[in-house]
């Protein structure tokens, strides 16, 4: 009789003693909620072209080009800090955080990556260019 008098007062610990209370539930599910705003809030924009001359003519943005050298040396964005996307992580050191950054490859794709990598480093106002150097307007 005892052991079941402790093994039922066990099981009525274990179920009430360990759940959540509706509270703590709501607080959790803040928090979450809280934490993808924080998510959303903190990642990269995607912009076209004209927009991207715009915030460096207008607010000193700084055009990164995250391709190969081989690639740079075809062409590039005057003024552009050229950072491969393999060497990127081992280079954060030489990009300023305080800058808007306009990430750019050939095609958009290796800049997508390379906008992920910054927002993951700490970068806060980086824009990718759409299209990549491929879509770039003449005379840059």
């Amino acid at each position: 009789m005892k052991e079941n008098v402790i093994t039922l007062l066990l099981g009525v610990l274990i179920t009430f003693g360990c759940s959540d209370s509706s509270a703590e539930i709501e607080v959790k599910n803040k928090s979450i909620s809280q934490k993808k705003e924080m998510a959303q809030a903190i990642s990269y924009k995607t912009i076209e072209w004209n927009e991207a001359i715009q915030l460096n003519q207008k607010e000193g943005a700084l055009f990164l080009d995250v391709r190969t050298p081989a690639e740079v040396a075809e062409g590039a964005v005057s003024g552009a800090l050229a950072i491969p996307l393999q060497e990127l992580d081992r280079r954060f050191s030489e990009i300023p955080k305080d800058k808007k950054l306009l990430v750019y490859c050939r095609s958009g794709r290796r800049s997508e990556a390379a906008s992920s990598m910054l927002i993951q480093a700490g970068f806060s106002e980086i824009y990718n260019i759409r299209g990549g150097f491929s879509e770039a307007p003449a005379g840059l």
